[in-house]
């Protein structure tokens, strides 16, 4: 299963004249059904990822149409974080995230996050076959997610950009920055509990300066504000 088939397909991509050679990004070969381009309508001089190509003239429809051929730029997929599998794709927000990193659609999928919303992600991203360990791409790297492994990462994060004061700006515990450097503010870290912050800090650290920590911690949402912090703040 081909990662840009799998997005391409729901993107109701142009269809061409049938394949005479392997697509030059995807190297799928001519079956008498795909059509195709030529690749010089489809890719530019100024494609950077030219590692990616084979030396063919020929590029399917499903390519074509993950690069954006024939679609307004406003509809390019590298616009988008998604995931797609056989049956859709589905174009996520930032605050959707989360949810599809602990409970990802049915294998085989591909899973895409973009932070600057102006690199391909398409061709690079993985063919996941498994719900258990899966990877994201990103316009970077690829990183690998397992959700029973990082359960309690994710549970401490949460904690941490969890809202503790019911004002305009709802406030979380520790900001998004505090979660991927650490906390130098005492006093903050004394109202959450000094022993609590320490312990949950812990399991962050192993984390720190990796791909992952950055890829949750984008996904993260607020929290909504538990009942604890509202009798602390109605006692206050």
């Amino acid at each position: 299963m081909l990662n840009t088939y799998l997005i391409g397909k729901h993107l109701n991509p142009a269809r061409g004249e049938p394949l005479t050679e392997s697509c030059c990004l995807c190297h799928r070969q001519p079956d008498g059904m795909t059509t195709g381009h030529q690749r010089k309508d489809v890719i530019s001089n100024t494609f950077m990822d030219v590692g990616y190509l084979r030396f063919t003239n020929e590029i399917c429809e499903y390519c074509a149409v993950c690069l954006g051929y024939g679609k307004p730029r406003t509809e390019h997929i590298k616009n988008y974080s998604y995931i797609a599998n056989e049956y859709s794709l589905v174009r996520l927000k930032r605050e959707d995230i989360w949810q599809h990193l602990f409970n990802p659609p049915e294998p085989p999928f591909v899973f895409a996050v973009t932070y600057n919303h102006k690199k391909h992600t398409s061709f690079r991203a993985p063919v996941n076959l498994s719900r258990d360990v899966f990877h994201v791409c990103t316009e970077n790297e690829v990183i690998e997610v397992r959700p029973a492994a990082i359960a309690e990462l994710a549970q401490v994060i949460q904690d941490w950009y969890t809202i503790c004061k019911d004002t305009t700006q709802a406030p979380t515990w520790f900001t998004k920055a505090e979660i991927l450097q650490g906390c130098d503010n005492f006093k903050r870290i004394e109202e959450y509990g000094t022993a609590k912050y320490f312990q949950q800090d812990a399991v962050i650290v192993p984390y720190r300066c990796t791909p992952l920590l950055g890829l949750l911690v984008h996904a993260l949402n607020k929290a909504p504000m538990r009942e604890t912090a509202i009798k602390n703040q109605e006692r206050q």
